[in-house]
């Protein structure tokens, strides 16, 4: 019995559905990750076993460093800003994302300024312990 001979042909990878998965998956992740809003100032918040309460506005968040430096929403002129927003007529909460190691100083001049500025909805941000 004889057999016939083949002839050699070169096998090629179709490389299409595999960039199509690639793709497939980079759209994927890139829609499942979640966002996390950050800070220009790095704080480290101090812990309080207290549960977290919902607000019913976006607050304003004024962050302190560990060295003092006060800003809203990036900017260094929080007390223009802090102004702005309280002359919008609506109640507004402001939130105070100070460090654990700030100034005591910073964070009163923060409280005194909102209450000049006639904002009353007035928390500390903490982180939770539980």
């Amino acid at each position: 019995m004889k057999l016939q001979e083949r002839k050699s042909e070169e096998l090629d990878v179709n490389m299409t559905p595999l960039i199509d998965v690639v793709f497939l998956l980079l759209i994927f992740f890139v829609l499942t990750t979640t966002f996390q809003k950050e800070a220009r100032l790095k704080v480290d918040l101090p812990s309080s076993s207290a549960a977290e309460q919902n607000t019913l506005q976006e607050p304003i968040e004024i962050t302190i460093s560990s060295e003092g430096e006060i800003m809203l929403q990036g900017s260094g002129d929080w007390r223009a800003q802090l102004q702005q927003f309280a002359e919008g007529g609506s109640e507004h909460q402001l939130v105070i994302r100070a460090d654990s190691n700030s100034p005591h100083g910073a964070v009163v001049q923060v409280m005194d300024a909102a209450q000049q500025f006639g904002i009353i909805n007035l928390s500390i941000a903490t982180e939770s312990t539980h």
